[in-house]
């Protein structure tokens, strides 16, 4: 638009699962490792410690954070096959990161 560049994520059609990199923090303090993940992790306690004057509220942040990053799922089809091994609805949550644009 008017010389900028925009571009379109075709996370279905063209996925690339296998070298996201991206992370997701919600508005009401919900961090995801995937678009397509069923629930994420509530970190709005965790990121108002920041601001306070407690010292570990770092390190509590960092030791929450760092193995649910490293241990992401593979991409929208693992994650598609386990809930459907555990009998779940893919859509369990009423707004995907993918729906409100990532």
């Amino acid at each position: 638009i008017d010389g900028h560049p925009i571009g379109i994520i075709s996370t279905i059609t063209n996925s690339f699962c296998g070298s996201c990199d991206r992370l997701r923090l919600t508005a009401q303090g919900e961090f995801y490792n995937c678009l397509f993940a069923p629930q994420g992790l509530n970190i709005k306690n965790e990121i108002r410690s920041l601001g306070s004057s407690l010292p570990l509220g770092e390190v509590n942040l960092y030791s929450i954070l760092s193995p649910y990053i490293w241990n992401k799922e593979q991409g929208f089809y693992a994650i598609a096959q386990r809930l459907k091994s555990q009998n779940m609805n893919q859509n369990s949550r009423k707004i995907s990161m993918h729906m409100i644009g990532g």
